[in-house]
């Protein structure tokens, strides 16, 4: 703006000097480029760069990491165990089984801790005590003979070989009686019958004519009974 002012300053001076002569109209100033507040974009054709040719091919896929496949382990197969094909129970002989039902198979000695074997062990000693009670000392030496043999370590051991006992002294047998009380006498299992056990040797020696041996057994005995069999000894 300051220009224009200048020029027209000027033409007027001029007029008023050259009098009548009329002046030359002054030329047109072009107007002063003025800055634009909001510059425009940048276009490539106005600063000279050529455009930039874009590819029209399109790009491949990025490239996706596939998982690793693990390795598969085969579980090795587990041998199959051959089971034990079951054994059946071989039947008792009837005429064992007649004689006492109690019997299990024979030959085959049973042991006191089976499950359930007790009251087996209970109903075959008592059938030689009612045998025994009733006056038939052989069938009650066979069955007393009979559960020593089936359990030789069972609960009643020691009471079936006392009655065993018993029943060979009420047989009349003096030299088995003498030999099983001998061997009796000495078994910590019946330590409390000793006593009882040492009479019925007396007795068997007594009988026996062993009456040196029965004099020294009633001296260690100590009762009237058995002072009583060692004078009647000759």
């Amino acid at each position: 703006m300051g220009g224009g002012l200048v020029a027209v300053t000027v033409t007027l001076m001029l007029w008023l000097w050259g009098g009548e002569e009329e002046a030359p109209a002054p030329e047109a100033l072009p107007a002063p480029a003025t800055a634009s507040l909001h510059p425009s974009p940048l276009q490539p054709e106005t600063i000279g760069v050529p455009p930039v040719a874009l590819p029209t091919e399109p790009l491949p896929p990025p490239a996706v990491a596939t998982p690793r496949a693990e390795a598969t382990v085969s579980a090795r197969p587990i041998p199959a165990v051959a089971q034990p094909s079951p054994v059946a129970a071989q039947p008792a002989p009837a005429a064992a089984l007649a004689a006492d039902p109690t019997a299990g198979p024979a030959g085959h000695p049973e042991s006191a801790d089976s499950s359930g074997d007790l009251a087996r062990q209970l109903a075959a000693f008592e059938v030689g005590e009612d045998q025994y009670a009733e006056g038939d000392h052989q069938a009650a030496l066979t069955a007393y003979e009979a559960y020593l043999e089936r359990w030789p370590n069972g609960h009643f051991r020691a009471e079936a070989e006392l009655s065993r006992l018993r029943a060979v002294a009420s047989l009349g047998d003096a030299a088995a009686a003498q030999r099983l009380a001998a061997r009796l006498a000495d078994d910590p299992a019946l330590a409390s019958r000793r006593a009882e056990i040492l009479s019925l040797r007396l007795s068997a020696l007594g009988r026996l004519g062993r009456c040196e041996e029965a004099r020294a057994l009633a001296a260690e005995i100590k009762g009237a009974a058995a002072q009583k069999v060692a004078a009647e000894c000759r």
